[in-house]
């Protein structure tokens, strides 16, 4: 069985390469990517990306697709899209295998974590951290 740590980490990667290549893809035309399509599924890329958008269909979830679709660089699509992906994953062994398969092709699991703090006022602090077994110490004075 599959932690769920991991398969978390396997769906924000996959959507994370997916969302790459549709926002590079959205650089060039449609016609480029409709080349790339005629290529077929061996584009690494496009194939990642039918095997997502496949999944999180079939779930009932076109909606997530779409607006990710639409803006692949938004990280409130991309997270909603990877929670899609990371229940389809932890509903289909055999998906999961299919995702790590296709994106080890790409050149291994590379996941990035987008981490964003926003504060305002005085006297803030902000701490984040990613992975596992993490510990943080923060020290300072609060106040003057």
């Amino acid at each position: 069985m599959v932690e769920p740590v991991t398969t978390a980490v396997l769906a924000t990667g996959a959507v994370k390469v997916a969302g790459d290549f549709l926002a590079k893809a959205a650089e060039g035309s449609a016609t480029k990517l409709g080349e790339m399509a005629t290529e077929g599924a061996s584009h690494g890329g496009l194939a990642l990306w039918r095997k997502v958008k496949d999944a999180v269909t079939r779930r009932g979830a076109g909606r997530a697709v779409e607006r990710f679709e639409g803006a692949p660089n938004d990280s409130r699509f991309r997270d909603a899209l990877a929670i899609e992906l990371e229940e389809a994953l932890d509903a289909e062994p055999g998906l999961r295998d299919e995702v790590r398969a296709l994106i080890d092709q790409l050149g291994g699991t590379r996941v990035v974590i987008d981490q964003t703090a926003t504060q305002t006022g005085n006297d803030n602090a902000s701490v984040q951290s990613a992975g596992n077994q993490n510990v943080v110490n923060v020290h300072g004075r609060r106040g003057s």
